[in-house]
């Protein structure tokens, strides 16, 4: 995957693996699944923590968009786990708004479902 599919494209040097106060690159991603499955062939399930998309994305689609590629690529490594997302602070649109039961956070929840859903 490419740094566009991940949904930034980065205004400064890259790292290979990143670096401290960035968001982490695809090639770390990937890396830490090939190890986990090294580790682990066929987990009965796989926890992944929230705040998948980097700080302060432009809008609610690039967001979205990083949940869903993310998703797929942990899926995709471990067809037959069983993947628990959490949300965390920027898996929302803006970062941090968690207004609950009927804010704006409540149609992005009913997306990152329909992503989630086994």
């Amino acid at each position: 995957m490419s740094m566009q599919a991940y949904g930034a494209i980065p205004k400064v040097r890259q790292f290979q693996y990143g670096r401290i106060t960035c968001d982490g690159p695809w090639l770390l991603l990937n890396t830490a699944l090939e190890t986990a499955r090294k580790v682990q062939p066929d987990p009965d399930f796989i926890i992944i923590t929230g705040d998948f998309p980097a700080h302060k994305l432009q809008c609610r689609a690039i967001t979205l968009n990083v949940i869903a590629n993310i998703t797929a690529t942990v899926q995709a490594k471990f067809p037959r786990a069983l993947v628990i997302p959490t949300v965390g602070n920027n898996d929302v649109f803006p970062d941090y708004n968690m207004t609950l039961p009927n804010g704006p956070i409540h149609d992005q929840m009913e997306t990152l479902d329909a992503i989630w859903r086994p």
